[in-house]
């Protein structure tokens, strides 16, 4: 990942008749993600900081986490292919004294919920950015 990184937060989480509208930006654009319903739901739990009756799939995963030591450092939407995005899950453990920076390919969709769980940033490539649609005007203006 060579390529410049610029960080983004959520600035909505909208429900659509196939999943959710995730609006990712900052002072510069605002973008969306359609994600499915059931990580769009977990988004905005986490997103609302609404308590769950039951541990879902991204609690599962923090909670693997937690129990091997490592944490996640950053997520990253890295590129934009013919409307799909792509992104990495960046972590880090450390074990006998080593560190180890592990990068790992995941739907940015995931990315995001783990991303709020975390409380770590998301960042987004420049040449992402450069390619998506600004959207701003779909939140009236709002900065985020």
């Amino acid at each position: 990942m060579k390529s410049e990184l610029v960080e983004v937060v959520i600035r909505e989480v909208v429900p659509t008749p196939g999943g959710f509208a995730v609006f990712l930006g900052n002072h510069e654009k605002t973008f969306v993600i359609y994600v499915d319903h059931d990580v769009g739901a977990a988004i905005l739990m986490f997103y609302k900081s609404i308590a769950k009756p039951r541990p879902l799939t991204h609690d599962l995963i923090g909670s693997i986490l937690t129990g091997l030591e490592a944490r996640v450092h950053k997520v990253v939407i890295n590129d934009l292919k013919a409307n799909t995005f792509y992104a990495r899950l960046i972590l880090s453990e450390e074990s006998s004294g080593r560190k180890r920076i592990v990068e790992i390919d995941a739907r940015p969709s995931d990315c995001v919920a783990v991303a709020l769980q975390q409380d770590v940033p998301i960042l987004v490539a420049r040449g992402v950015l450069e390619k998506v649609k600004d959207v701003s005007e779909m939140l009236g203006g709002e900065e985020p």
